[in-house]
């Protein structure tokens, strides 16, 4: 309690608190309560993720996924590889007179095909097909297409200029002389 003389009978009471009652001027806001847990969490997080790191000093998670290859992957990265020494031979073979570049390209199912020549009305590409029964030979589809307006194109108006037949053994080409099905 202070008195002073200026004040007479006037009573100004102090209070002095520990800090520990929560008023509304000391409450943390609810933003800050949010930020707290959040951050408690990453820290029990990246200590969980530690903790199996060292459970497990032979195996990071991140990376045996994606360095760890299946005989599935290694069959289809074979196949891939022989499907591209079969675009390779044809194009060196029948196609590089009649086209200006050799750039791979994938349409929307993820199947390959080689862009042979290409300009504002027209393109022509070199398209694997599939392999004979015995899997020795690759055919594959020389394509030509008219462009709209807009330089779009659809594979569905595509005409067949030519077939390949490549053998996997031999590395042979050989012109089909097809221009349908």
């Amino acid at each position: 309690m202070i008195n002073d003389s200026n004040y007479k009978d006037k009573k100004v009471e102090c209070y002095a608190g520990t800090g520990d009652e929560e008023t509304e001027q000391n409450k943390p806001s609810f933003g800050i309560k949010i930020l707290v847990f959040i951050t408690i969490i990453a820290v029990i997080v990246s200590l969980g993720y530690v903790g199996i790191k060292n459970v497990y000093p032979h195996e990071n998670r991140h990376e045996s996924v994606s360095n760890h290859k299946t005989d599935q992957d290694i069959r289809e990265a074979k196949r891939n590889k022989r499907i591209d020494e079969g675009y390779q031979k044809i194009y060196e073979t029948f196609l590089k007179a009649d086209g200006d570049q050799y750039k791979k390209d994938y349409n929307a199912k993820g199947n390959s095909y080689i862009i042979i020549c290409e300009d504002e009305t027209q393109i022509r590409y070199l398209m694997y097909d599939r392999d004979d029964d015995h899997g020795t030979k690759a055919q594959y589809v020389y394509f030509q297409n008219k462009k709209d307006p807009d330089g779009s194109w659809s594979p569905m108006n595509s005409e067949i200029l030519d077939m390949y037949q490549y053998d996997y053994e031999s590395k042979e080409v050989n012109d089909l002389e097809k221009n349908g099905w």
